[in-house]
């Protein structure tokens, strides 16, 4: 599962399953940058990591960035890791724009 959201944790896009034009479809919804959700809902998706020094990340501990994307993965899935490594890409070309979170469910 992928989920992108905005700066101010508001969900813009949301991909269920690895499909090939994934990443295709999530540059499509970055560009428009238009909510499908209300309220900050990141901050939700944030309390699945699992905390560190008994603390849940809070939306304030990741950099600043237009877009944060958090995928969900396992290491056993091979599309989640083809996924992974096209999103690499995607934030090497959006450097400073793009915060990756990875939620590893192994």
């Amino acid at each position: 599962m992928l989920k992108a959201y905005d700066s101010r944790g508001q969900l813009l896009f949301e991909a269920v399953g690895n499909k090939s034009d994934t990443v295709d479809r999530l540059d499509r919804a970055l560009q428009r940058s238009t909510p499908v959700g209300e309220g900050d809902a990141l901050s939700s998706e944030l309390a699945l990591v699992e905390p560190r020094d008994g603390r849940l990340p809070q939306t304030t501990d990741l950099p600043t960035a237009e877009w944060i994307v958090v995928v969900h993965w396992a290491s056993w899935c091979d599309a989640c890791r083809a996924l992974l490594d096209q999103l690499r890409e995607r934030h090497a070309q959006r450097s400073g724009r793009l915060v990756l979170v990875g939620i590893n469910w192994d």
